[in-house]
């Protein structure tokens, strides 16, 4: 009876292993169906290059590796089925981790989920991808290592090869989760192959729309100007002058470059180089509306105001934006000319009611016009974007005083104490709030 019992248990248990955890052929068999292979083409619409890539929604939705349509002109791509379809759009790209999202014409495709979980370090993986050409190969490993890796970032290291055209495959854990996509093996050593973390797909959050021939043309040509904007947004502004000094000796009759470069250099408080990069941008580009704009606010802050006034003019000329109004109503504030810098900032927050400088500046001009109601409105409004702005605070504070509303004011004089505040005269008045 217990020799029974046991057995009993031991098949139950068996059976229980069996079917909590789906058979390896089962999970290819249903993974395999959102992978295919990326087919590229030149201008002369010759075959350029293959790898793989896989669906992550059903609406045409797709990732693939960004070296995959290095100098593209046009993509297709075939599926597990062996019919062809065209890329639509690139949607966003990232070059740090050889990404790129693009649209496939059509709908109900089979995707994969990313998977958000921990990847482990010894745990089973299998890969789906179409190494030199061959669709839908299959391949198994372990997680040997989750490491930095320059130029990438944060990889995962696999044992399962990565051969030439499995780029944009897919990695999956023994479970069937998508944790990763590969994208390089290093051929002088053994079985050191990389993916990147699933996880940073999620980071590919802008909608570009861009052809095919749009990106090889324009994003993939211009990758010292991708690094140059990359390293503004990160305020690395050195870096920033030496990416776009490298992207103007590729193309220096393009007045881009040197509008990009005069902002970095307006950054690093090098005047004179910036003055330099938009006359040369203004001389190749007499209609850059931007470069006539930045030009005439670097212009008032070396105290050419006349200067700097007719350069935000010439830019509204040619298009009307929020930045030439801003700096036309700083020129005209430093000019003493508090009306017309109102009528500036009225007419900049038109264009983009969202600014919160905008609303700082316009309350400035609104004080010493005295028109305290409409200043309060100002620094209210730049409180409701900057809520953590204590000098919002102090502003408002400081309307509410000249209209003789006390208390009002010394809430707004404790708030800005309350988020960090340091100030004499703020400590002296919060004694008489007293």
């Amino acid at each position: 009876m217990t020799k029974t019992l046991i057995v009993t248990i031991s098949i139950l248990i068996s059976s229980l292993s069996v079917f909590g955890q789906p058979k390896l052929k089962d999970l290819i068999k249903e993974r395999e169906k959102a992978v295919f292979k990326v087919l590229t083409y030149d201008r002369n619409n010759n075959p350029l290059a293959s790898g793989s890539g896989f669906f992550i929604s059903s609406n045409g939705t797709a990732i693939s590796n960004v070296h995959v349509f290095k100098d593209a002109y046009s993509a297709k791509i075939k599926l597990l089925d062996g019919k062809e379809l065209n890329v639509k759009s690139i949607i966003d790209f990232d070059e740090s981790f050889d990404l790129i999202k693009f649209k496939i014409e059509g709908s109900n495709f089979p995707f994969l989920i990313p998977y958000n979980g921990k990847i482990e370090k010894g745990e089973s993986v299998f890969t789906i991808g179409s190494p030199l050409g061959l669709e839908s190969t299959v391949s198994t490993g372990i997680v040997s290592n989750v490491r930095e890796f320059e130029g990438y970032g944060r990889v995962i290291q696999i044992t399962a090869p990565i051969s030439h055209g499995s780029s944009g495959g897919t990695v999956f854990n023994e479970n069937g989760y998508l944790i990763g996509i590969t994208t390089f093996g290093i051929t002088e050593g053994q079985n050191l192959n990389f993916a990147v973390d699933i996880k940073k797909v999620l980071q590919l959050k802008r909608t570009l729309n861009a052809s095919v021939l749009q990106y090889a043309t324009t994003f993939n040509s211009d990758l010292y100007m991708l690094k140059g904007l990359s390293a503004m947004a990160n305020n690395e502004y050195h870096k920033a002058v030496d990416f776009f000094t490298k992207y103007i000796n590729q193309k220096p009759k393009n007045d881009i470059g040197y509008l990009r470069r005069g902002n970095a250099y307006k950054e690093l408080k090098d005047a004179k180089n910036a003055m330099a990069d938009y006359n040369k941008c203004i001389e190749l580009n007499p209609q850059n509306e931007i470069a006539y704009s930045n030009r005439g606010l670097l212009k008032g802050i070396l105290g050419d105001l006349s200067g700097g006034f007719q350069d935000c003019i010439n830019s509204l000329k040619i298009a009307e934006t929020a930045v030439a109004y801003y700096n036309l109503g700083w020129i005209c504030f430093e000019q003493e000319d508090y009306e017309q810098a109102e009528r500036a900032y009225s007419d900049a927050l038109k264009l983009d009611p969202t600014k919160a400088s905008i609303y700082h500046e316009r309350g400035e001009a609104r004080v010493q016009l005295k028109k305290y109601k409409a200043a309060i409105q100002d620094f209210s409004s730049l409180i409701g974007l900057e809520p953590e702005n204590p000098m919002a605070f102090i502003n408002r504070a400081i309307c509410y005083l000249e209209l003789g509303e006390n208390s009002e004011a010394c809430k707004d004089f404790k708030k800005a104490k309350e988020l960090g505040f340091k100030d004499d005269k703020l400590n002296s008045m919060l004694e008489n709030c007293k």
